[in-house]
């Protein structure tokens, strides 16, 4: 989902456009129901650009006591930074001045889920 940044690209530093997102599907994440994120972009400077995303998603997970499937909420807030020559831990800007979310809040999404899914407190696990 490429996103044009060409009127940021051209306006003064500082300046903000804020977005709604939904997103239907991500590769190796099971969405319950289409994530729904809302994004501003500012831009700090000619070669730097920075998305604050703030997100709810619901996940389809299974329990790692008794493997049924449950749905996990997320509910996060994160940035990332574009730029045209980016480094590891950034991300780039197209030559005809794109950027795409979809891979950052992915990766975002797999690293902000608990490294242990529990469906509820009292679970006993696989009977």
């Amino acid at each position: 989902m490429p996103i044009s940044i060409l009127g940021l690209t051209r306006a003064k530093d500082n300046s903000q456009e804020n977005l709604e997102l939904t997103i239907d599907t991500l590769e190796d994440v099971a969405l319950a129901e289409p994530l729904k994120a809302s994004v501003k972009l500012v831009k700090y400077s000619h070669e730097l650009l920075v998305a604050e995303v703030t997100l709810s998603a619901k996940v389809n997970v299974a329990c790692d006591k008794c493997l049924s499937e449950f749905v996990q909420n997320l509910n996060t807030t994160f940035r990332f930074e574009f730029t045209d020559e980016p480094d590891e831990s950034q991300w780039p800007i197209t030559r005809d001045s794109h950027i795409d979310l979809i891979e950052p809040i992915r990766q975002e999404i797999l690293f902000s889920l608990p490294t242990q899914n529990i469906c509820q407190e009292e679970c006993n696990g696989i009977a």
